[in-house]
């Protein structure tokens, strides 16, 4: 697992994220805006953000019932293979951590547009 970026979130960014999600999606499926943190961290290539990538698959492993209190998060790179068409399926994991410990997981696969080895 090799570390891409890591960036501190502004507690005014995760309550109104929060809100906007348990608007849209409702009480049970607003933790689908985790999928979407990654693409709020700088230094992510905008060529790897947006339409550049699709989402393939996710899998949300909540470690806390509480993630309210989230303050920080981790992209990690884990694999990329090269697919016959020249686009890349790329496997990440972005961590979510509180002040003192990881409080959540999201595995995610990506169709991608372009690479993410560096």
């Amino acid at each position: 697992m090799k570390l891409i970026v890591a960036s501190k979130l502004a507690p005014d960014y995760v309550e109104n994220m929060m809100k906007r999600s348990q608007k849209y999606y409702g009480e049970t499926h607003y933790l689908t805006c985790l999928t979407q943190l990654w693409q709020a961290l700088p230094n992510v290539n905008e060529g790897q953000k947006n339409g550049a990538s699709w989402l393939l698959s996710e899998k949300i492993e909540l470690l806390t019932p509480n993630i309210s209190n989230m303050s920080a998060i981790a992209l990690y790179f884990i694999s990329e293979k090269e697919t016959s068409k020249q686009k890349y399926v790329v496997e990440l994991v972005l961590k979510i951590l509180d002040d003192t410990q990881e409080i959540a997981r999201v595995n995610l696969m990506l169709l991608s547009e372009v690479t993410w080895c560096a």
